[in-house]
């Protein structure tokens, strides 16, 4: 029996592709759902991905979204196409969750500031000068934490205040240093550089969902080629 749990809901942004459609190139692309009446999925392809058509009824369709848990896939194949252009539906015959969120990590470069929380450091973010933070940029980012490239070395539990700007707006999440590994011949004026692997301790669900649905555009863009 199908786990409602594991569904989409309506406006939800889903990856699909169509393994052995050879009409739809082998691509990975972005859709939207429409409707949803268990087992069928109704999607709607997103424009300006190259599409050359609507997948082939009775073809293979593998569907792929986040939601606050994790990831999930569910497999079936085209049942037909929808009265909105582009639209199309699917009858799942499997769904499950295979990945939790917090481990799902992409490789993106976004700006960061970040100033260190010394300890017995009770300041709000706001009462923080504009001269404690510094900007870097991300190597990779999840829901759960993140990778920098700092200009100077930070001992392991180092919390640490990030404001970190995707497109859509700023997220800020609390800290703290996990991972350590010290860049050769790479000396600033801060001292010597490191990459920091840093767990998220303090950070909003609306901030986790911000990070989780950029992350799946930007796997989409990747994988979809626009």
């Amino acid at each position: 029996m199908l786990n409602p749990k594991y569904f989409p809901r309506v406006d939800d942004i889903v990856q699909v592709d169509f393994p052995g459609d050879a009409a739809m190139g082998g691509k990975i692309y972005g859709a939207w759902v429409n409707t949803v009446d268990i087992p069928d999925v109704t999607l709607v392809l997103g424009e300006n991905q190259g599409l050359a058509g609507l997948p082939t009824v009775g073809s293979l369709a593998r569907i792929r979204f986040y939601d606050k848990d994790g990831l999930y896939a569910l497999n079936g194949e085209v049942a037909g196409t929808g009265e909105e252009p582009l639209a199309f539906s699917v009858r799942v015959v499997d769904a499950r969750r295979v990945q939790r969120r917090e481990s799902f990590r992409w490789p993106v470069e976004v700006p960061v500031l970040y100033t260190l929380r010394r300890e017995n450091d009770a300041r709000d973010w706001d009462e923080f000068q504009p001269g404690e933070w510094r900007r870097v940029y991300s190597m990779d980012i999840s829901a759960g934490g993140i990778r920098l490239k700092l200009p100077e070395c930070v001992p392991k539990e180092t919390a640490i205040l990030l404001e970190i700007e995707l497109p859509s707006g700023t997220v800020r999440a609390e800290g703290s240093v996990v991972r350590v590994r010290p860049l050769s011949n790479a000396t600033t004026v801060y001292g010597e550089g490191c990459v920091a692997g840093i767990a998220f301790k303090d950070i909003s669900k609306t901030a986790q969902d911000t990070i989780v649905r950029y992350l799946f555009k930007e796997q989409i863009k990747s994988r979809s080629g626009v």
